[in-house]
């Protein structure tokens, strides 16, 4: 369930009995972090989930894309890496 705009998105364990929430698969990009949390964005859906730092992997950046692995988040380089480049193309072309 999505939030609605301007709410929090639920924090704490979830129906998995786990602080981890329940992630739909695809890739999830790091938006934000507040306090122990991460704000996830689905790459596709773009809802938002909370999830503790604590199951990020170690050295996990805003901006860095992130797929689910064995039930674990991994940080997808090829994926990171396209967005990056991606969004530097955005910034050149705003500065001609």
């Amino acid at each position: 369930m999505s939030p609605l705009r301007g709410e929090k998105p639920p924090r704490g364990p979830d129906d998995n009995g786990s602080d981890m929430p329940v992630l739909a698969d695809g890739t999830w990009v790091v938006d934000r972090f507040e306090g122990g949390f991460a704000v996830l964005e689905h790459g596709d859906t773009k809802e938002h989930r909370d999830v503790p730092r604590t199951r990020l992997p170690e050295g996990t950046l805003e901006g860095d894309a992130l797929v689910l692995v064995g039930g674990r988040l991994v940080r997808d380089e090829d994926g990171t890496s396209e967005r990056n480049e991606r969004i530097r193309r955005l910034f050149e072309r705003l500065k001609e």
